[in-house]
């Protein structure tokens, strides 16, 4: 149920940001692993920018989040933000969004909580329609449900992503 949640999720929200006219659709991943063979992936995303020339610009955007520990659902964080962009051919970004991280709880449905990322990042175009780009984030997130009143209200993720933008 989660999957199909969140892969109509992911189709809404690119259809809703080509409605409005959004120009630059882009994606990234990252993988880490401990060892030669032991690999897997650390995040997911795909984004939505308003106007991919502009030096500040509105974003949407979708990361996927695997589980900090094995007891730990994965998660799925939805912001809606802002990107201030400087440069020419290759451009620094800042970002930021804010909106709701959705956690699959095994045995509970799945839980939404309240949501903040921001980051860093770096595009190099390579030609007028396709930007190669690297960024780093952290996302802050309520915990959607304290397990014990020792441990702290809020979970942090630190996802990092290379991969393509593409002008429409």
């Amino acid at each position: 149920m989660y999957r199909i949640f969140a892969l109509a999720v992911l189709v809404s929200a690119l259809a809703f940001g080509s409605a409005l006219g959004s120009p630059v659709i882009g994606g990234g991943v990252s993988v880490g692993g401990s060892g030669k063979t032991d690999w897997s992936l650390t995040s997911l995303e795909l984004y939505s920018d308003w106007d991919g020339n502009a030096m500040i610009t509105g974003r949407m955007g979708i990361c996927y989040l695997p589980p900090l520990f094995p007891q730990e659902p994965p998660a799925l964080y939805l912001g809606l933000g802002m990107r201030l962009a400087i440069g020419g051919a290759i451009r620094g970004i800042i970002f930021g969004s804010a909106g709701p991280l959705i956690e699959d709880m095994e045995f509970q449905g799945s839980k939404a909580s309240i949501a903040a990322r921001a980051g860093i990042g770096l595009e190099i175009a390579v030609s007028k329609r396709m930007v190669f780009y690297l960024s780093s984030s952290f996302v802050v997130a309520r915990k959607a449900e304290k397990v014990n009143q020792q441990g702290s209200p809020f979970k942090l993720y630190f996802p990092w992503a290379i991969g393509i933008m593409w002008g429409l």
